[in-house]
């Protein structure tokens, strides 16, 4: 079963391109890139010519010979493989190239030579650009997947005609009814359960059930921690794997900034001892992180501080899969997004965003008790975004709308578990619209 994903008409418009170059495909595993890649390719192509150099080990040598076109070709075809390249009918699709990352010197030869469609892609390769020897910038494009948003599964369960209609919702300010409500609130919890793993959610759709999401998630997480030890030293693996399984508990905190200290509860870790097992959980695509801003000014990147963040897991399915029994249960049964402290609720949040094409940012107050977890920044204002688990009051954003010392910020928004409203300084969205915000924001930019 093949899901419709975003990333499937980036392809057509890149084929499209009469000036295309070779493509690379970036994304931590089991997102679905290849999946992606091959419908694509066997629907626009007469020839396909797909190398795996994770299963076909045989063409870890193909680069002996040297980094033109005419070699590499040479190299597959004397493997004895039935190939049929044919100039400006095939595409060369290059899998797992984490392993041989130095391949993508290839793609300026390929990218001038222009006889054939190159596709390569990989996981980790944020990790492993620092090992390319020379890396073709102005030779090829990126694009870089995550595991499918809330939009994409609507369109797998067939409902991609709610968009429009929870989109419609938020720019006339009409609440949902009961009945609407109750089904999205519904939808929105099946996929924060199953999260975004296209195979969790084939197996989902073809089973009718959920009975095997935790497990196939369980699974995912033990081959991002046998990566962690793989493409890392001895001591690096160490303190990534501490990082990574201490995000759960830094979320559960009441100040969920990442705190180094509270990886293993030890008072004397520095930041500088675990900045690169950060780095690395970020450059491999399986954390995002949301930087503290110094001062509620635009723009954010002239006043975020690098060194004091938020961790939030790509994926929350993958999150919720990290918890014990107990708080999976709580959550499974009661519904009740405040597990963890409101930082599960949280990472649906930020995982919407960062998915939507959103940086994340947030700002925090301890004098004046004010912390907004999200912001948004057009040209002339900023718009804060304050989330919460239940249908408690906004106290930090009416705080900050309504003090002088923050000039930029006149309106708000509120995510929670509840319905629709405004009351001219805040607008409250349902959890289940954090995938519309950024487009929304664009709306009222566009109405001033």
């Amino acid at each position: 079963m093949y899901l419709q994903r975003k990333i499937d008409s980036y392809l057509i418009s890149w084929k499209a391109n009469p000036k295309h170059v070779p493509l690379l495909i970036k994304g931590p595993r089991q997102v679905g890139k290849t999946e992606s890649i091959l419908h694509f390719a066997n629907a626009n192509y007469e020839h396909v010519i797909y190398i795996n150099f994770d299963i076909q080990k045989k063409y870890m040598d193909i680069l002996k010979d040297g980094y033109e076109v005419n070699s590499i070709i040479n190299g597959i075809v004397l493997h004895g493989d039935n190939f049929s390249f044919v100039p400006y009918k095939t595409i060369l699709i290059f899998d797992e190239i984490q392993l041989l990352p130095d391949f993508l010197s290839t793609l300026k030869a390929f990218s001038l030579d222009g006889r054939y469609d190159v596709i390569c892609s990989g996981s980790l390769l944020g990790i492993q650009y620092k090992r390319v020897s020379s890396v073709p910038v102005g030779y090829m494009d990126e694009f870089e997947m995550s595991s499918m948003d809330f939009e994409e599964y609507l369109w797998a369960i067939g409902l991609s005609s709610y968009i429009e209609v929870i989109f419609n919702h938020m720019e006339e300010n009409i609440p949902f009814d009961k009945s609407e409500l109750e089904s999205l609130n519904s939808h929105f919890f099946n996929y924060v359960i199953l999260g975004g793993m296209p195979a969790v959610i084939v197996d989902y759709l073809e089973n009718g059930n959920i009975s095997n999401a935790r497990d196939m998630q369980k699974k995912i997480v033990s081959q991002y921690r046998a990566d962690m030890i793989q493409y890392s030293d001895v001591v690096s693996g160490g303190r990534i794997l501490e990082a990574f399984r201490s995000i759960p508990s830094q979320l559960a905190k009441e100040n969920k900034k990442f705190q180094v200290k509270k990886i293993k509860d030890d008072k004397s870790a520095r930041y500088k001892d675990y900045s690169s097992a950060i780095e690395w959980l970020i450059d491999a695509g399986i954390v995002v992180p949301c930087y503290c801003l110094e001062e509620l000014s635009i723009p954010f990147e002239s006043y975020y501080k690098s060194d004091k963040f938020k961790l939030y897991l790509r994926d929350s399915g993958l999150l919720l899969s990290m918890f014990d029994d107990r708080l999976f249960s709580d959550f499974g049964l009661s519904r009740n997004y405040a597990v963890s402290n409101g930082g599960f609720t949280e990472n649906i949040i930020a995982e919407a965003l960062f998915k939507s094409g959103e940086s994340l940012y947030y700002f925090k107050r301890d004098t004046y008790h004010i912390e907004e977890e999200f912001l948004f920044e057009t040209s002339r204002e900023i718009i804060p975004i304050e989330v919460k688990a239940g249908t408690n009051r906004a106290t930090s954003l009416y705080k900050i709308i309504e003090s002088s010392g923050y000039p930029n910020v006149k309106r708000g928004i509120k995510l929670a578990n509840g319905n629709i409203g405004f009351d001219g300084k805040v607008y409250t969205f349902p959890l289940f619209c954090a995938f519309l915000v950024g487009r929304f924001v664009d709306f009222l930019n566009k109405q001033n």
